[in-house]
């Protein structure tokens, strides 16, 4: 795991998030990418592991009880809890 600070590029779907990471990480051998995960399916061209670690909602809410995110947090449309 590496040390140090953590951003937060946040954004709703389609404005541009990827295209300011692509420039961000531009010619930096001293920035880190870290891959969320969802419990959506993969949209045309995603690779699981790369934008995103793909699983259901039950190894999801196993992730979440062995305390394996830095952060969590649930969608509305979401049910993560029963």
């Amino acid at each position: 795991m590496y040390k140090g600070k953590t951003f937060i590029i946040s954004g709703p779907s389609g404005v541009g998030k990827s295209t300011v990471l692509k420039e961000l990480f531009q010619d930096r051998d001293d920035l880190y990418f870290s891959v969320s995960a969802t419990t959506r399916p993969p949209r045309p061209g995603e690779i699981n592991g790369v934008h995103y670690h793909f699983t259901d909602v039950d190894e999801f809410r196993k992730m979440i009880s062995e305390d394996a995110f830095s952060i969590s947090t649930q969608k509305a449309s979401t049910r993560l809890t029963r």
